[in-house]
């Protein structure tokens, strides 16, 4: 009975806080990938970069 009058009253500011924590995970959840792939990014770049260094001759 008490819950059902809650969610009378109350259902649309239970579903817009539902809402908000999906969107907030999606939000959390794209932005560590994409900080992930950054560091793979950079990872990548240096990686490359020591390997043009070892690979050049100095007296060339």
């Amino acid at each position: 009975m008490l819950i059902q009058r809650l969610w009378e009253r109350y259902s649309y500011v239970i579903l817009l806080l539902i809402v908000t924590f999906i969107c907030g995970l999606l939000s959390v959840h794209l932005l560590t990938k994409n900080e992930s792939n950054t560091n793979m990014e950079k990872e990548r770049v240096e990686m490359q970069i020591v390997d043009n260094s070892l690979n050049s001759n100095p007296f060339d």
